[in-house]
């Protein structure tokens, strides 16, 4: 989601607090409602929180590439 963000124009001011957003508030619902069958986790949220760092971290690095060609 992160590095779609990007693509789509999305400002990383933006972005970034959208996706620490759904990452903790997905791993809250999946704790509250019991018929999902899964579990909150922080470690699903940490994941979650890394990913995105990646995707953003990925989007910097295809776009300096990008420009310095």
């Amino acid at each position: 989601m992160a590095l779609t963000g990007r693509w789509a124009g999305i400002r990383l001011r933006w972005l970034a607090p959208l996706l620490v957003v759904q990452a903790v508030g997905s791993e809250i619902i999946q704790g509250t409602f019991e018929s999902s069958g899964r579990d909150g986790n922080a470690f699903d949220a940490m994941a979650d929180l890394l990913g995105s760092a990646a995707g953003l971290g990925a989007w910097e690095y295809l776009t300096r590439r990008r420009e310095h060609r």
